[in-house]
């Protein structure tokens, strides 16, 4: 029989036969080995199970009632292979660091709880099954006798190894899933560890490779050697890669793995499916009038003419009345309709365009107000809005209104009173809040002079009136849009000869911006070299005055009498040639000398000032005089042919 007694180390009988220890003690080292021994401890699952849960190579303090209790603690959850940065807990608690946010102890009382967000309490630690087989050795019991423990310590490692198996199960599913997800994307992914080694890749990717669909054949590997040119550490920006005829975009993505370790997730874009998804986008979005597309920042030019005309309608902007907005082909006139939008107090609202020009006559009814079920043979089942509905809020562009049909100018008059529209075979007035901008290239109150169009629509339109100046009169802004317009068609920088600038500015431009940048189209097109030179230019440039291409006359023919232009053109080349007086008053002799019909000094003046504008003569300060260009030669050359009265 064993009697077995309880005892602290430093309060021990006087007699004993053996003694058994579950810590070290200073009195427990004077007692003879064999009548002593230092039981191992172990401790319960459920701990370890809590110790598994913290973040691999997180710190922690390990702390029990002594500090080589806390050594040997610290030892034994070592032994156990948990990946824990464990520090005995200080002895003072100054020496705490405040990064440190968990404790392991055997006793909550041997901490500051207050100092910890998570604590994870031991407890009383059972021996361990060594500890029972070598008890029963130094007794000399029968071996038998440690049955009981054993079948109790292995309850514990079943239930430990059940919960590890279904760790590990939920953990594969997590991959399972994940490997799913990465492998439904076009996307090309790579996952790689802090050593560069690929530990991850989707089907998409070994594609891009033209790689077997086995990932083995490339996870384990560093990713430098698969992909040798790629830096994907010294860029934050979006790569473009080249591979087996793949134009691709690759992004990098730092990472936190599940491990703890810094690793990075690299993204492999097709350009094709960017363009393709952007492309599906514009067209969901940008349904053509729902969204202004232009700001008064893309107008490009600097002259002051352009630059008040802004001014102007950034003003006009404010207000909520229509907005008439007159200028040629070609001057720019969209482009102000869509920024009038963007300045509005409806910027957000719809922005709704409809052009007059392209609309047959048989449409515009029920395209503008839109159609009931049924209305016509052909109609969309369930009725159609029409664009007055559409722009609802917002604003609705009429361009090209001059060649609205008188019908339908009676329509938009009944609109713009009432605000209501009815639909084709409807019978319900619908109301609608629409701002109005219209835009012409036409004289629209000569229209209305001539009947062609409704006077009271035209003062109902004509509220806020803006007028857009043609290229002609802002030359300041030809060089500026010439290198806008070659920056579209490509990244080099061209220049442009003295010659090829003086013909570009002397030009008059019918056909405004639109013309200008059909020509910067054109020469980049045909130059070989950066530098545009006179013979590059189209041969409208080289012989302006041929049939059909004679705008500088037309445009003198809309400004005066040819035969007075001539007539200035003719003695300035006759003073240039003579060495004579260029003024006003010379020019005035010479017409009584030669018997021309008499134009006053004021008239004269008149007369210079137009052909300066068209860079046919210059006009000097003070006694400098006037003098013929080369342009002004070229045209009076040009005069010769027509026969003048």
């Amino acid at each position: 029989m064993i009697l077995i007694e309880k005892y602290t180390l430093s309060c021990q009988p006087n007699e004993f036969d053996f003694v058994i220890a579950t810590y070290k003690h200073e009195t427990f080292e004077d007692i003879p080995s064999k009548k002593k021994l230092l039981a191992k401890r172990t401790i319960n699952t459920d701990v370890i199970e809590k110790l598994l849960q913290l973040p691999a190579d997180s710190y922690c303090y390990i702390a029990n009632n002594t500090y080589e209790a806390t050594l040997e603690s610290l030892e034994m959850l070592q032994g156990f292979g948990i990946r824990l940065k464990m520090l005995p807990y200080p002895k003072d608690e100054v020496d705490i660091d405040q990064n440190i946010t968990t404790v392991v102890t055997h006793d909550v009382k041997l901490i500051n709880a207050k100092r910890f967000k998570n604590i994870i309490e031991i407890g009383m630690r059972p021996l361990d099954f060594s500890a029972i087989i070598d008890m029963a050795v130094h007794l000399q019991l029968p071996i038998n006798t440690h049955r009981v423990y054993k079948a109790t310590n292995m309850d514990e490692i079943v239930r430990l190894n059940i919960n590890l198996s279904q760790s590990i199960n939920q953990i594969r599913n997590v991959y399972q899933q994940v490997d799913a997800i990465i492998n439904a994307t076009q996307e090309g992914i790579v996952t790689i560890n802090s050593h560069n080694i690929i530990i991850q890749v989707n089907k998409a990717l070994l594609g891009f490779l033209k790689k077997e669909s086995n990932p083995s054949s490339i996870v384990g590997k560093n990713f430098s050697d698969i992909f040798p040119s790629l830096d994907i550490y010294h860029n934050k920006e979006p790569l473009f890669f080249n591979i087996n005829q793949f134009r691709l975009i690759v992004q990098p993505i730092s990472i936190t793995l599940l491990d703890g370790e810094q690793g990075m997730i690299i993204v492999f874009r097709e350009i094709k499916n960017i363009q393709q998804t952007e492309m599906a986008i514009r067209k969901k979005i940008h349904t053509p009038g729902f969204v202004s597309k232009y700001q008064f920042t893309d107008l490009i030019g600097h002259s002051h003419l352009l630059k008040e005309t802004i001014e102007k309608a950034k003003k006009l902007g404010q207000f909520d009345q229509p907005v008439l907005i007159s200028g040629e082909n070609g001057t720019g006139k969209e482009i102000f309709a869509h920024s009038l939008h963007h300045v509005s107090n409806r910027r957000n609202q719809p922005f709704v365009p409809i052009n007059f020009a392209g609309l047959p006559e048989s449409l515009a009814e029920s395209e503008l107000f839109g159609y009931e079920d049924g209305a016509f043979t052909g109609a969309k089942k369930g009725g159609k809005p029409g664009f007055f509905e559409l722009a609802h809020n917002g604003t609705i562009f009429l361009d090209e209104i001059g060649d609205a049909p008188p019908s339908i100018q009676a329509s938009l008059l009944r609109v713009l009173q009432e605000k209501q529209i009815l639909r084709v075979g409807g019978t319900q007035l619908i109301p609608v809040n629409v701002r109005i901008i219209a835009a012409t290239n036409k004289d629209l109150f000569k229209l209305v002079e001539e009947g062609r169009f409704r006077e009271d629509l035209y003062y109902r339109l004509n509220v806020l009136p803006l007028q857009i100046p043609p290229l002609r009169e802002r030359k300041e802004d030809i060089l500026p849009l010439v290198e806008y317009f070659f920056s579209k068609q490509t990244p080099k920088a061209i220049f442009l000869s003295k010659e090829v600038k003086e013909y570009l500015l002397s030009y008059s431009w019918p056909g405004n911006i639109r013309e200008l940048e059909n020509t910067v189209y054109y020469l980049s097109a045909i130059i070989r070299d950066d530098t545009v030179e006179v013979h590059d230019l189209p041969n409208k440039f080289l012989n302006p005055m041929q049939k059909g291409q004679d705008s500088i006359v037309t445009h003198l023919e809309s400004e005066g009498s040819l035969s007075e232009f001539k007539w200035i053109l003719s003695y300035l080349q006759f003073a240039k040639e003579n060495n004579l007086k260029t003024g006003r008053n010379a020019i005035e002799e010479y017409f009584k000398n030669e018997q021309i019909p008499s134009l006053s000094a004021q008239q004269i003046k008149s007369r210079m000032s137009i052909l300066k504008k068209y860079h046919l003569v210059e006009i000097g300060t003070t006694r400098q005089g006037s003098w013929i260009t080369s342009l002004g030669l070229e045209t009076l050359n040009a005069l010769s042919n027509y026969r003048l009265n």
